[in-house]
């Protein structure tokens, strides 16, 4: 029988969380041909930086240290996804120009800019559509637009109601609830987690415990999505819902192989 453990007893805490964008969501998962496109999937270090507020007034380097950020936290999010997210594609002037001006601009040299800049290059940018309770359409299934994110905490962290997310700042706003008496086991039989996976999450290699799963490539690097595990720590929720506890979790409990020899 497979060993288990309560969550409490180790000082973490899980939470789920009912996501909400006051505002057009965007970052460029993909970006072609003066097209930026939002899908509608949050990456988990994303939102662990943001739920966070982690951040960086001035970044020295060229590569970013997720795993030395991530050790200065308290808190650890899942990544998130909902195809059935609203979008809506926005039309901007995509000339280059920092003005974004489409008539003649008078240079240093006092010379206009030649006819060729006055004519408008259209982009687009397909972002979330905003979700607000009190203002969403009453045709539109808020349920069915928002996003769940499972949180783990510990050290006494309490996460946020009201965050920011994206490259333009947008204002999030979550309504959290606190998952009691939570139990992590590695299940006898293969599971599927109810959210996307970070391949970095998982305890085993990915021959030993990915069954099956479709990649979805998202910056900083791809995500599992409806993936099936097996050998994996999970939390079983109310309904029969797997909910996978990343490795970075499972250390506060169980520390790497390497620690115990």
């Amino acid at each position: 029988m497979s060993e288990v453990y309560k969550l409490r007893d180790y000082g973490v805490q899980l939470w789920l969380g009912r996501l909400e964008n006051h505002d057009f969501l965007w970052f460029a998962t993909s970006d072609l041909n003066a097209t930026a496109t939002t899908w509608p999937i949050l990456h988990n270090y994303a939102l662990t930086y943001a739920i966070y507020q982690y951040s960086y007034a001035i970044y020295k380097g060229y590569r970013p240290k997720y795993d030395y950020d991530l050790d200065q936290m308290q808190a650890y999010a899942l990544a998130s996804y909902n195809p059935q997210a609203g979008r809506t594609r926005l039309t901007h002037n995509a000339i280059d120009e920092v003005t974004l001006r489409t008539d003649a601009v008078i240079g240093s040299t006092g010379k206009a800019t030649p006819a060729r800049f006055n004519t408008p290059k259209l982009g687009h940018r397909v972002c979330l559509t905003p979700v607000m309770q009190k203002v969403t359409s009453r045709n539109v299934d808020r349920a069915r637009r928002g996003f769940d994110v499972f949180l783990f905490t510990w050290d006494g962290f309490c996460p946020p109601s009201v965050f920011r997310l994206g490259k333009k700042g947008c204002p999030m706003r979550v309504d959290w609830q606190l998952i009691e008496d939570t139990e992590a086991r590695i299940p006898g039989n293969e599971f599927s987690p109810c959210h996307a996976v970070n391949p970095r999450d998982i305890m085993l290699s990915e021959q030993e415990s990915v069954v099956s799963y479709y990649p979805a490539i998202i910056p900083p690097h791809l995500l599992y999505v409806e993936a099936r595990l097996r050998g994996e720590w999970a939390v079983l929720l109310p309904g029969g819902r797997w909910v996978h506890v990343p490795r970075r979790i499972v250390g506060r409990w169980r520390p790497p192989l390497s620690s115990q020899t």
